[in-house]
Parts: structure tokens; sequence; C-alpha cells
């Protein structure tokens, strides 16, 4: 009992450390609205960001942002949904999928397999 009450300790310490490194390095709300708006400017797509959140990619606690236009951006293979903003202000496009899904029953969940 002893050791599984350590091993919790040690791994919430190890996390509390990994998550408050991260929180250091954080760009703030402002920068990575500029780098969005200067984006949209450079593409001359008459978007507007509908939303700026802050998202978790992994468990080490790596941030990014995400900045959601109101519609998609049309014309590559597929329509762009909105840009990823790294702590470091490196952008990558977030594309969405191809088609709309077909009318009609659609199975979903676990339970629905056969």
């Amino acid at each position: 009992m002893k050791i599984s009450r350590r091993l919790l300790t040690a791994v919430a310490v190890l996390a509390f450390a990994f998550s408050a490194g991260a929180a250091d390095q954080r760009m703030p709300i402002d920068g990575a609205l500029k780098i969005a708006k200067d984006y949209l400017k450079e593409r001359g797509a008459a978007q507007t960001i509908v939303a700026l959140t802050l998202e978790n990619a992994t468990l080490r606690g790596e941030s990014y942002w995400f900045a959601k236009w109101a519609s998609p951006i049309l014309g590559g293979d597929k329509p762009e949904l909105g840009l990823r903003i790294g702590m470091n202000g490196e952008v990558s496009k977030i594309v969405g999928g191809g088609a709309a899904p077909s009318a009609g029953p659609q199975r979903v969940g676990a339970r629905n397999i056969r």
C-alpha cells in the first residue's frame, strides 16, 4: 500500500512539474490573434475568426492556439477550417474532410458494430 501511495505522489509531482514548465512558455493570446489575422490578410481571405482557444496536444503539457474561421476557406483539396498556432509561432492549417456524409441511417457507437 505504501508503494502505491509513493508512486501516486511521484506521478502527481512529475505531472505538476511538466504542466508548470509548459505554462511558462505560453504565447499570449494577443500574439496568437495577431498571427491569425496576418495569415488571413496574406491569403486575401474575407474570413473572420470566431474562436481562439488554447488546446493541449499531449499529456506532457504541450499546448497550441486553435483559431477557427467563421466558414471554411475553399480552394484546396480539402476545406481549411482554421489554424494551429504553436507556442513558438509555428503555424499549420487545420483542414476538414472532403465530401459531406451521405444521408440515411448511419451506425454510431461500439454497440452497433456487428
